[in-house]
């Protein structure tokens, strides 16, 4: 890592050489560092010749240990996801096949973040945990990165049914889906404060252009719900076959429906007619 400094720089001088107005090239070693835990588990499971089970999990943990400009603050980036999808297939009867599935995942990152200076240095805002970021004119800036202690996770719960008939030259297909989203954020950008100084002479003079921070009651925690349901039916109506050459003639519909709490929204698909490779499609009808 290759960073300018000032000629010292608690107590060190910089390592590389001069770039003149009391600044030095300051490298240092980092070790970085990737860990990674991941599991995976399946069963699949027939009960008697009409019913079938298949059930899955996956599981998988990162933690990542990153540099940023200087040393005394490294940083943490985390990740750990989780998969769940189960599925169940029955045999109603020698024409019709049943297909029901449901699933879970959750996706989790965020970093943590380091100030280990020699001396600790006072936050910038009160009831913070660490001090936040200095900028100066002409050098990199010195503190933890400034997004802070972040989470992100997302929960997502999903349902499907599925439904095959054949009846003469009818190939039925119907089916259903839901799935319920879960936001939940954690944000704590600009929250320890950013102070900025034109130059090195400003800063050793105390004199800061500008300061940015949240303020100390300031809510990091957001948080959006919402919901998704699809269905649809198609017919696959076979007319003819000449030798490797079938024709058929199919209709299908699809229709969504999802809100979350600022908006409500509902569209329907377009209602295709297929025959042979030539297609026709009605418009959109959206509400």
């Amino acid at each position: 890592m290759v960073v300018r400094l000032p000629l010292r720089q608690e107590g060190r001088p910089g390592s590389g050489p001069l770039l003149g107005q009391g600044l030095a090239t300051y490298t240092f070693p980092f070790s970085q560092r990737l860990d990674e835990h991941f599991a995976q588990g399946r069963i699949d499971h027939n009960f008697g010749a009409g019913n079938q089970f298949f059930g899955r999990y996956t599981f998988d943990d990162t933690d990542q240990f990153l540099p940023t400009d200087y040393p005394q603050f490294p940083r943490n980036f985390i990740s750990r996801n989780q998969f769940f999808t189960a599925e169940y297939r029955r045999v109603v009867s020698a024409n019709t096949l049943s297909t029901t599935r449901g699933g879970f995942s959750r996706t989790r990152i965020g970093q943590n973040v380091q100030a280990n200076t020699s001396d600790a240095l006072p936050v910038f805002i009160a009831t913070r945990d660490s001090m936040g970021d200095i900028d100066i004119g002409g050098l990199r800036r010195f503190g933890p990165q400034s997004s802070g202690n972040l989470r992100l996770t997302q929960n997502v719960f999903s349902a499907q049914t599925d439904l095959v008939h054949t009846r003469g030259r009818h190939l039925i297909k119907s089916g259903a889906l839901a799935e319920h989203y879960q936001d939940n954020m954690v944000n704590p950008t600009f929250s320890l404060g950013i102070f900025t100084f034109a130059d090195l002479s400003a800063f050793l003079a105390n004199r800061a252009a500008s300061f940015v921070g949240l303020t100390p009651e300031a809510q990091f925690d957001r948080y959006w719900r919402f919901t998704l349901f699809g269905f649809y039916a198609q017919d696959d109506i076979q007319l003819m076959a000449r030798g490797a050459y079938p024709a058929s003639l199919s209709a299908a519909a699809l229709a969504r429906t999802s809100w979350n709490s600022l908006t409500l929204a509902r569209s329907m698909s377009p209602v295709a007619v297929t025959t042979g490779g030539c297609s026709a499609s009605a418009a959109d009808i959206r509400n």
